[in-house]
């Protein structure tokens, strides 16, 4: 005989070796995730809010004035049955105050405060590995994005309503 026949232990090795051999091949890279934005004007300019930062998006209806409040602070809404402090995002990022209240809220999802801000330009999806700048010298933004020819201030909704406690605590 030249040769013998394959034996049920030679075909449990092959098995085996080809089990142990499917752990060394590299994973394809998981595609990045995309992260989504509320794109906003604010004074003119565009800007971003993530939309992990909200939790709602509406008109603003009546205002309740507050005695001695900040500038920044335009008064009391009524949303979904409770009061929400409202806070012009114009102020907040050193745009020119006065005027024309914001007609738009931004609800944030980390404290029931609204910010309110002049229009809704749109939505936005950029993959997470998108270019962007994140050294910025804009107060209250977190990163720049550039999206084709513009530039979009991702705005840090952790760095406003710190401002906002800071001025609420003094």
């Amino acid at each position: 005989m030249s040769g013998s026949a394959p034996t049920l232990f030679d075909g449990a090795r092959a098995l085996a070796e080809a089990f142990d051999r499917s752990f060394a091949i590299a994973r394809p890279a998981a595609p990045p995730t995309p992260r989504d934005f509320l794109t906003v004007r604010i004074g003119g300019d565009p800007h971003a809010i993530g939309l992990l930062d909200l939790a709602e998006l509406v008109p603003l209806g009546k205002l309740a004035a507050l005695p001695g409040n900040p500038s920044e602070c335009l008064g009391l809404a009524g949303v979904r049955g409770g009061a929400v402090p409202v806070y012009d995002l114009r102020v907040l990022l050193g745009y020119a105050g006065g005027g024309e209240t914001a007609p738009w809220l931004a609800i944030l999802a980390s404290a029931r405060v609204a910010l309110a801000f002049d229009a809704v330009e749109g939505f936005l999806r950029l993959p997470d590995d998108a270019e962007g700048d994140a050294a910025t010298a804009q107060r209250h933004v977190r990163q720049v994005l550039r999206s084709g020819d513009a530039a979009l201030p991702v705005l840090d909704t952790d760095s406003l309503l710190a401002a906002i406690r800071g001025r609420a605590d003094s």
